[in-house]
């Protein structure tokens, strides 16, 4: 069972792992939707009860990254050995802090993107949790962020949703502004609420989630 289910994602063994969010833990699930297991996040000395909104696969480590939105920070889940190993990050506006983590991505490098909706921001860390840089800043221009919602990662390219102004940025893991999803006349995409988005590195495609318009957007890539 789940309540409030928020983040998702899908691990090389087949499996489905989705942040419940409600019941503070991540589910497992067949491709075929049967229960596999159910693991409670730690609590937080201090904090609030765990509040998961993204899971994130790293499967050359075996590992399961989770946003924990009200305590501001992300668990590592060993999946080899089923537990945990401990967190990345804390409260804060700096390096390696966050407010509020929300959606999440790993690349093909290790690298984990998590987006943090209050800092409009991207924050990049390594495999190990240090600090990699911030990807966007705070505003309305190209290369700003307003309200970010989604990350995804394709090669090296990182493809932010912003919520509020519509759009698919598109930025490089070092941070550099890349560009504006486009169609094929060459204008900006105007997409309704965008938020959640994925990556199919093998058919070259975005999956956009447009929340107000019930729907998800299919974006051709190549």
């Amino acid at each position: 069972e789940l309540m409030f289910p928020l983040g998702i994602c899908t691990g090389t063994d087949g499996k489905v792992y989705v942040a419940d969010s409600g019941n503070h833990r991540f589910a497992v699930f067949t491709a075929e939707g049967k229960p596999v297991q159910s693991v409670e996040l730690p609590r937080v000395e201090g904090g609030s009860a765990p509040d998961p909104t993204d899971v994130a696969m790293d499967p050359a480590l075996q590992r399961l990254y989770i946003a924990d939105n009200d305590n501001h920070r992300l668990h590592i889940y060993n999946l080899s050995s089923g537990k945990f190993e401990g967190v990345f990050g804390e409260p804060g506006l700096g390096e390696r802090q966050f407010r509020f983590p929300f959606l999440l991505d790993v690349s093909e490098k290790g690298y984990i993107c998590v987006v943090e909706p209050i800092n409009t921001r991207v924050q990049v860390l390594n495999s190990r949790g240090k600090f990699v840089n911030f990807i966007g800043a705070w505003g309305v221009d190209a290369g700003q962020l307003f309200r970010p919602k989604g990350v995804a990662i394709l090669g090296d390219n990182v493809y932010v949703t912003d919520g509020y102004l519509g759009r698919v940025q598109v930025f490089d893991l070092k941070g550099s502004f890349l560009g504006l999803l486009q169609n094929t006349a060459g204008e900006p995409v105007k997409f309704i609420t965008p938020t959640g988005i994925a990556a199919d590195a093998k058919r070259k495609r975005l999956y956009v989630v447009e929340l107000k318009a019930n729907r998800v957007c299919r974006i051709e890539l190549e």
